[in-house]
C-alpha cells in the first residue's frame, strides 16, 4: 500500500500530515519520515516554491493531486533580523560587533542559508 493510501485513514480529522526531513535533493525534493512511521519512505516530495528546509526540520504536508506537498516548517518562529542593528560609531566595540555577527549567523542558520560549519 502506498504512503498516500496508508495515511488517508489516519487523516480523516485533518488532511495535513507532520513529518521530519531526512534528506533533500535540489532536483527531486525532500524525503520525509512521517509522524508515526518507523522509517522514512523512499518518495521525494515537492515543496512550496521558495521554501527552505534542512535535514531535521519538522514540516507540514498537504494532500494535492494524489500526493503531498510540503507547505512549510513547524517550530519556534525565526528571530527577525534587522540590518539596522549593526553597531556603528561609538557603539562599534569589539564585543558589540561579535554579538551582532553571532546574531546574523543564528538568523542565517535558522533560515537554512548557513550551517554551523559555515556556508
Amino acid at each position: 500500500m502506498n504512503q498516500f493510501m496508508l495515511h488517508q485513514e489516519q487523516t480523516k480529522e485533518s488532511p495535513l500530515l507532520l513529518g521530519t526531513v531526512v534528506a533533500y535533493d535540489t532536483t527531486k525534493g525532500v524525503r520525509i519520515q512521517l509522524d508515526g512511521e518507523e522509517t522514512a519512505g523512499v518518495k521525494y516530495y515537492k515543496s512550496r516554491k521558495g521554501l527552505i528546509t534542512a535535514v531535521g526540520d519538522r514540516v507540514v504536508l498537504a494532500p494535492i493531486s494524489g500526493s503531498y506537498v510540503v507547505l512549510g516548517t513547524v517550530g519556534l518562529p525565526a528571530r527577525k533580523y534587522n540590518m539596522n542593528q549593526c553597531p556603528t560609531g561609538s557603539n562599534a566595540t569589539a564585543a558589540n560587533c561579535a554579538s551582532w555577527i553571532n546574531t546574523l549567523i543564528e538568523a542565517l542558520t535558522a533560515q537554512g542559508l548557513m550551517s554551523k560549519n559555515g556556508w
